[in-house]
């Protein structure tokens, strides 16, 4: 391989390094901002009913993380309660 296109192949892959560390640290801010939001509307709303307080945090959630990323999010918690409960984490 020539030097040039390997430089140029390194600064491609170096570029988009970059972005992806971008993208995750936005995804950090807003699921912050998400768990931020969430603890003022459960502690705003404790007289809600169970229900309610879900709906209204599920509204949350996908307002601020976007449907795709809330259903991750979601998962995600669900993966992490599991390995609580079991004792696996």
């Amino acid at each position: 391989m020539q030097p040039q296109n390997r430089d140029n192949r390194q600064r491609c892959v170096l570029k988009r390094m970059a972005q992806v560390d971008r993208e995750i640290q936005q995804e950090r801010q807003k699921i912050s901002e998400y768990e931020a939001a969430a603890q003022k509307l459960a502690r705003d709303n404790a007289s809600l009913p169970e229900n309610e307080r879900k709906a209204k945090l599920d509204e949350l959630r996908v307002s601020i993380l976007g449907k795709e990323e809330a259903d991750a999010y979601e998962r995600r918690m669900q993966y992490e309660e599991y390995l609580r409960t079991n004792n696996l984490k």
